[in-house]
């Protein structure tokens, strides 16, 4: 949100996903989860999302990013996926 304050087109744009552990800045990011923080970069015009797996960097669409956020939930909770 704050790099549509400062411009107007962010399409080019690449969202990098951290995590943060008591305060500290760690380099895994773990599995998308947050269904809505991936549902408002899903609706952004960014370019794509990087986040570290543990084993390697994944660059994903937007809207992969979103359905692996669901994924996980569904996976989490044992939902069922229709």
């Amino acid at each position: 949100l704050q790099a549509l304050k400062n411009t107007k087109d962010i399409s080019n744009a690449v969202m990098y996903i951290g995590h943060i552990k008591d305060g500290q800045i760690q380099k895994f990011s773990g599995k998308p989860y947050c269904t809505i923080c991936s549902r408002l970069i899903a609706g952004s015009e960014l370019k794509g999302v990087i986040f570290y797996t543990g084993d390697n960097y994944l660059l994903l669409t937007t809207k992969e990013f979103n359905e692996k956020s669901f994924e996980t939930i569904i996976e989490k909770h044992n939902l069922k996926k229709e």
